[in-house]
């Protein structure tokens, strides 16, 4: 039962231990529902001679869905073929976990043209985005039926 003195607290700089808390009970409630949880991350990096990162795609597979976070390229390196060389190395890397779909988003000032020059297809949009753009969610299916 749920007491009738109950005190909501609004939080605006959440401490990290209560943030760690509630993932933990969420992942507890996920463990009895999901048939996995575990992300495994994955990158492919791409650096110059000296070390320097040049460009780079970051993500997690998890079960069925290869998951891209992060990808950057370099400003002097776009439209060389590099970006589209590394999405293929991480769809790639993807598919060899047993990916069958990879999912990404991207903001309307971003790539989105790219990613669907690369088989990906826009299945969700936000608009007003923070404010005034869009943030598009795309997919691909990285293995046939």
């Amino acid at each position: 039962m749920i007491s009738d003195h109950i005190t909501f607290t609004i939080d605006h700089q959440p401490d990290d231990g209560d943030v760690n808390h509630l993932l933990q009970r969420l992942i507890e409630f996920n463990l009895k529902h999901l048939e996995t949880i575990e992300r495994k991350p994955l990158a492919v990096w791409f650096k110059n001679e000296t070390g320097e990162l040049m460009a780079g795609i970051t993500g997690n597979t998890f079960g069925n869905w290869l998951e891209i976070r992060l990808f950057w390229v370099s400003e002097h390196l776009r439209g060389t073929g590099i970006g589209r060389q590394m999405l293929a190395q991480m769809e790639s890397a993807g598919k060899s976990r047993g990916c069958k779909y990879a999912f990404l988003d991207t903001f309307d000032f971003q790539a989105k043209p790219f990613y669907e020059k690369n088989g990906y297809r826009e299945v969700f949009c936000l608009d007003e985005y923070p404010l005034q753009g869009k943030k598009h969610f795309l997919l691909k299916r990285l293995q046939s039926l």
